[in-house]
Parts: C-alpha cells; structure tokens; sequence
C-alpha cells in the first residue's frame, strides 16, 4: 500500500479483509476488480453478496479463479482454492449480478 500511496494516483486506498472493508463503506462503485483474489478464499457466499451491496446499477465485478471441475470449491494441491464456474455462476446469480464473460 504504501508503494500504491507513493505513486499518488489512487483516489482512495483501503487494507484488511475485503468483506468487512466493504461491509464499512457506504460507496458504491462501477467496478471492482479481484485479481488473484478468489483463490485465497473457499466459500465466496459473503464475498458476492457485499460486493453486489455495493456495485451501482450495470457495474461489474471482474476476478480471476482457478478452476475446479465440479462441485463448488476444493482446496488444491497449491493450497489455493479451486472454484468451479457452475458455482461461480450460481452465487452471482443469487446476488443478482449478471453473467457477462467467462474464459478461462
């Protein structure tokens, strides 16, 4: 954060757990982004849920993941989480955010 803060070119620039920083905003956004984000996490149910909280009508939320085959989500070898895009899907979804793209 600190290398970010030094560039001065960062409207604003948060630290801690991605849930609970958002559940503390009142902002809304057009995108948030989670690269490299997801395979940290196993469950996503909060995740997507305060993210659509706090995406503003037509934004997207863009992230990467490591794929699994079926299911929901495995632990993988790596020790990084694998989610499948069935699941993937199915939480956006609930949240009401559309799918727009998927590639792997």
């Amino acid at each position: 954060l600190n290398f970010a803060r030094n560039k001065a070119i960062y409207g604003q620039l948060l630290h801690g757990d991605v849930v609970e920083v958002l559940r503390m905003t009142e902002d809304s956004f057009d995108l948030i982004t989670a690269a490299d984000l997801l395979p940290y996490l196993g469950d996503l149910t909060d995740l997507f849920s305060v993210v659509a909280a706090h995406l503003i009508k037509g934004g997207v939320f863009a992230f990467t993941y490591e794929s699994a085959e079926s299911g929901t989500y495995n632990l993988g070898p790596s020790g990084r989480f694998n989610h499948s895009s069935v699941y993937l899907e199915k939480l956006a979804k609930d949240v009401g955010l559309e799918k727009i793209s998927n590639e792997p």
